[in-house]
């Protein structure tokens, strides 16, 4: 009995899945070939995207003063858009950039952890001039 049980199993088995009872046909591919939606052969398609840009200010406080950042100020000097080039030929690639700015402040815990970090692992060996300076300033470290 059970080697029937068997025998139907492999057959209801081969039955629903239509291997071995009947020859599989090759379909063929469609005569058009597959449809492009972003990309047309022989033709120039820029693909363009918006990019969310955080830019974080860590020991600078908002404002209009001498040692502060003025959002506006600064948003008017970072631009808006980009496209990649190709400097070999002297043409677009086809990709470009839309930015969508977000202004950040650090805040005074995370500037002090941040600094304190910095100073304790500092290289005297490798540090240029202007960094040199930027270290011997007073920087909020208790």
């Amino acid at each position: 009995m059970r080697s029937v049980i068997r025998i139907f199993a492999v057959f209801l088995l081969l039955a629903t899945t239509g291997s071995g009872l009947r020859a599989k046909t090759a379909t063929s591919p469609p005569a058009s070939g597959p449809r492009f939606v972003t990309f047309q052969p022989g033709g120039f398609t820029e693909i363009n995207q918006k990019l969310k840009v955080n830019v974080v200010f860590v020991g600078f406080e908002r404002g209009t003063g001498p040692q502060q950042i003025d959002d506006a100020r600064f948003r008017q000097f970072l631009p808006a858009g980009a496209r990649t080039p190709n400097l070999l030929k002297g043409e677009w690639l086809g990709n470009s950039f839309d930015y969508n700015y977000r202004i950040v402040y650090a805040n005074t815990a995370y500037e002090n952890s941040f600094f304190a970090f910095l100073t304790a692992n500092r290289h005297t060996e490798c540090v240029v001039t202007y960094a040199q300076e930027y270290y011997n300033r007073s920087l909020r470290i208790p």
